[in-house]
Formats: structure tokens, sequence, C-alpha cells
């Protein structure tokens, strides 16, 4: 195997050398709006989980034995208890 660079700082099979990178600009900048949808993403989800385990234990052992080898009816018989 050559180590033959073929343009642009990538080796002969087309991949990037180690340190180097295709995107010369960099990650683009997060905008406010995507920020506040990944803050509202993460509260909507730790929300669920805090519900979720207040909820487990008053759940039958059953439902949730058939929800996690994925039974659809018991998942949504669960997703409702949990949600209300």
């Amino acid at each position: 195997m050559s180590e033959e660079i073929t343009g642009n700082n990538r080796d002969y099979q087309g991949k990037f050398k180690p340190g180097e990178s295709g995107n010369l600009k960099g990650r683009p900048i997060e905008t406010k709006e995507e920020k506040d949808i990944r803050k509202a993403s993460r509260e909507l989800v730790q929300d669920y989980k805090d519900k979720l385990a207040e909820a487990l234990p008053k759940i039958s052992p059953a439902l949730i034995r058939k929800a996690t080898t994925g039974d659809i009816p018991a998942i949504k018989e669960l997703n409702d208890r949990v949600m209300g």
C-alpha cells in the first residue's frame, strides 16, 4: 500500500489523513433556535424519565415484561399510564 496522496490532503483511498479535515471552515455555529430546540428536547426527555420512574412501581410487572419484549399494546398501555 503506497502513501500516495490524491489531493485535498487525502490518502490513496480518498480518506483524510490524521489531523486533516475536509471541513476547512470548521463546525457551523449553532443558532439560538437550534439551542432552544435541543434544550426543550432534553427537558421533555427528562420529564418523561421522571414520570416513568415515579409510575413504574405502580405498574404490573407482567405488563412491563410484555412491553420489554416488544408487545405494542403493552407499550401503548405503559405510555398511557406514565403520561396520563
